[in-house]
């Protein structure tokens, strides 16, 4: 095999893993972007009124938002994998179609990237607690998730985009 060549990609191989680290890396982000566009303005706006120090709720609100999000989005993972009557073909799908998904990849590269950032400028700034590591990943991933959606041209490439194409596709199947 050349240099810079794929191996044909095999879903079956570790499937359901796959798909559970997908559900809890989406959870991750949808809870970035909870935290960062919805949970720390409420914060700065409720800490204006009260003259209170708002920066560290700002950063514990934004890394629970993030981290309770993220562990809610696993264990419904859990459940919809080991409680659902899916069948192994099914996950094997969803793996394929995941690993084969540019937008979704491209999401998710530029969220690891954000993240990484964000926690890294985070560290340089509030130091390597905990918190403040988990509050900058989540900003930074959420400002990923912007920059992706803000750049992405997968539309005029003829790619299928948009919440409903799933959707479309199972009723097409249906």
């Amino acid at each position: 095999m050349a240099p810079g060549e794929e191996q044909d990609f095999d879903p079956t191989k570790d499937a359901t893993v796959k798909l559970l680290r997908h559900i809890t890396e989406k959870g991750f982000q949808l809870g970035s972007c909870i935290g960062s566009f919805i949970v720390v303005p409420v914060i700065a706006y409720r800490g204006r009124a009260s003259n209170c120090p708002t920066v560290p709720k700002m950063l514990r609100g934004l890394s629970r938002s993030a981290v309770y999000t993220t562990i809610a989005a696993g264990l419904l993972g859990l459940g919809m994998v080991y409680g659902t009557p899916l069948t192994p073909e099914g996950i094997q799908d969803r793996v394929y179609r995941l690993h084969y998904n540019e937008g979704q990849n491209r999401t998710d590269t530029f969220c690891r990237a954000g993240a990484v950032a964000g926690a890294a400028a985070a560290a340089a700034k509030f130091g390597a607690g905990r918190t403040a590591l988990n509050a900058g990943a989540a900003f930074g991933a959420s400002l990923a998730v912007l920059a992706h959606v803000a750049s992405y041209e997968g539309a005029e490439k003829g790619l299928k985009t948009g919440p409903t194409n799933m959707l479309n596709e199972l009723k097409r199947e249906n």
